[in-house]
């Protein structure tokens, strides 16, 4: 077995009201580590969705990537609707990477604002932020603080496999072989 894969969905329908999730993991025998959600509902005229994903991969040192994306929308008296929402990605391998992210809304009469920061974090305690905004604001500074990010996933193959004891137990199918071809049809048949 070189991997195990979980996968969740759940939905719920209450009075007009709705909720969807899913969930999935994926370990493989390498070390590398998937993981994702996609959330969305919606209650009366409120609306939501959430994403966010985690990708851990031990063969490059303690590398690992990180994000999220969220937004919601919200309908008006009159079929305006404002919405707003913010986004976050970061990546980091041997205690150095970068975080970057988004904060932005649309009011109900179009009014847009929109906020970006940044960091890039360029070891020895040294880190270089920055940022600007629709509303004229911007920033830029290197400073000394400190670099954490946790680049172990809390669950790994050994024990995802320890936990499929149905999955371990379902038997392999054996592959049929053509005698006259045992290495395949080869690339001329793609």
């Amino acid at each position: 077995v070189q991997s195990a894969n979980y996968v969740r969905t759940a939905c719920l329908l209450m009075q007009g009201d709705e909720w969807e999730e899913k969930w999935g993991e994926h370990y493989h025998a390498s070390g590398k580590v998937a993981k994702y959600a996609d959330k969305w509902g919606k209650q009366g005229t409120n609306v939501w969705h959430e994403r966010w994903g985690e990708d851990y991969d031990s063969s490059k040192g303690d590398a690992c990537v990180k994000w999220t994306d969220k937004w919601a929308e919200r309908l008006l008296p009159g079929g305006a609707r404002e919405q707003w929402g913010d986004k976050w990605h970061e990546a980091f391998a041997n205690g150095r990477g970068e975080k970057n992210g988004e904060v932005w809304s649309v009011s109900g009469s179009g009014e847009r604002y929109q906020r970006w920061w940044g960091e890039h974090h360029l070891g020895g305690n040294r880190v270089r932020k920055f940022g600007h905004s629709t509303a004229g604001e911007s920033w830029e500074d290197t400073v000394d603080m400190d670099t954490y990010y946790n680049p172990v996933p809390h669950f790994g193959f050994k024990h995802a496999l320890a936990h499929s004891p149905q999955l371990r137990n379902v038997p392999l199918k054996p592959k049929p072989i053509d005698e006259k071809n045992p290495f395949g049809p080869g690339l001329d048949q793609l």
